[in-house]
């Protein structure tokens, strides 16, 4: 698999970035999903916390 380049790479770190700061944000404010618990635990944090991941594992995905 090939890095990301240019404008598509800065996009997808940019909706990376952006996914973890609206799950940390939901984990901090959840009472069930709570920050320091296991995961995420409601409908919102797991969707949250799923968008995330994909996020993550592209972007690492296409490091060299």
């Amino acid at each position: 698999m090939t890095a990301p380049s240019g404008r598509r790479a800065q996009d997808l770190y940019r909706r990376y970035m952006a996914a973890a700061k609206a799950y940390r944000g939901h984990a901090v404010a959840c009472t069930a999903c709570g920050y320091t618990g296991p995961g995420p635990a409601c409908p919102a944090g797991k969707r949250l916390f799923e968008s995330l991941s994909v996020l993550q594992l592209a972007y690492i995905s296409g490091l060299p």
